[in-house]
């Protein structure tokens, strides 16, 4: 999985051949993320997971340097509006996806990735409740609302296999949350990323570049 979240040429290269020109057809249409839904109508959770690392994180790995411009105004407001709609519809908490947390964090992405702090502070909400869900796997009570069947037995078989590792579950909520803070932390100090003022052709102020002298975090742009 780390492999979407670290510079791989070889691995861009790749998204490029399996992806630009579906990317390039959507960007020339200017169709929203309300079109794309209505237009896919994603019927299951893993669908949804798709839909969300199609439009939020690949751009990333195709578009980079001055391109990034592309994933900033084409394709995270289409990523944020599938995530809003999945998880005001309770995606993130199906029973097929509940303790899937390598699935479920991909939900949490487009609104980290947002310059907007409401979207930041649902994200904050979002990774909580997935901790929450982690610490509750020694409580086989907890989802018995869900009733019988198969999605229901794939609940509990994957909330055993967290429940076996929990601590390595715990801190890999406590990862997510920590690297959603960091980016917290910069748009409630600055309202925006410094680092995507030069692709987006905004004025530098001079705060934001001392921050970006001094080493300031750039998540791999």
């Amino acid at each position: 999985m780390m492999h979407w979240f670290r510079k791989d040429e070889a691995f861009d290269q790749l998204c490029s051949a399996k992806f630009r020109q579906s990317l390039e057809q959507v960007k020339s249409t200017r169709v929203t993320g309300e079109a794309i839904l209505r237009a896919m109508q994603p019927s299951s959770p893993l669908e949804w997971v798709q839909l969300i690392i199609l439009f939020d994180q690949m751009p990333r790995n195709i578009y980079r340097g001055e391109e990034s411009k592309t994933v900033f105004t084409v394709f995270d407001p289409i990523a944020q509006h599938i995530a809003h709609a999945a998880t005001a519809a309770g995606v993130h908490r199906h029973p097929l996806l509940r303790y899937r947390i390598g699935h479920r964090l991909w939900f949490n992405m487009p609104l980290m990735h947002s310059e907007d702090r409401a979207m930041h502070q649902k994200a904050v909400e979002l990774i909580q409740s997935m901790a929450d869900d982690v610490a509750d796997t020694a409580n086989p009570q907890k989802d018995a609302e869900d009733g019988t069947g198969d999605q229901y037995q794939e609940l509990v078989k994957s909330r055993a296999i967290v429940a076996s590792s929990r601590d390595a579950a715990v801190r890999l909520c406590e990862s997510q949350l920590q690297f959603e803070v960091r980016h917290k932390d910069i748009i409630d100090r600055f309202g925006r990323y410094p680092h995507r003022n030069g692709p987006l052709g905004r004025q530098m102020t001079a705060d934001e570049q001392e921050f970006l002298d001094g080493g300031g975090d750039t998540f791999g742009s």
